[in-house]
């Protein structure tokens, strides 16, 4: 039975060794997957900064794109506008070109209207010099 003791005993250390050997080997690899577990956090971290990141991304794009539309509505009231401000020029234009035809009309009419004070005048110098004569006459006769 010595024997058998002494084999039992030489296996029971073997065991034990085995288990200890499992037993530091498992808590190494739980160092290791703690280890692994704390990179995963700080992946976590990270990914969540990213995340808040990104979210401050999208509502900085989100107030250029009101600032965008915003502008997008400035431009077409001045498009508007601008085209209010052709209609009216153009109504201006037309009006001028009416104006302008009314102002030919009236220097035409000034012209014949100069000529015609052209011939008075000279019908009253006619007038004049026929009195002038008529009075050299009578004071011709007169005398």
């Amino acid at each position: 039975m010595t024997d058998k003791e002494s084999e039992f005993h030489q296996l029971f250390e073997v065991l034990t060794d085995t288990r200890k050997i499992m037993l530091d080997f498992k808590g190494s690899v739980d160092k290791r997957f703690d280890a692994i577990d704390q990179r995963f956090e700080s992946m976590d971290k990270r990914f969540e900064s990213m995340d808040q990141r990104l979210e401050s991304m999208d509502k900085r794009f989100e107030s250029m794109d009101q600032r965008l539309e915003s502008m997008d509505q400035r431009f077409e009231s001045m498009d508007k506008h601008f085209e209010s401000m052709d209609k009216r020029l153009s109504e201006l234009c037309d009006g001028q070109s009416i104006m302008n035809h009314r102002i030919g009309n009236l220097e035409t009419a000034q012209i014949e209207t100069n000529v015609r004070l052209s011939k008075i005048e000279a019908a009253q110098d006619k007038t004049t010099k026929a009195l002038m004569t008529i009075v050299e006459l009578f004071n011709e006769h007169s005398k």
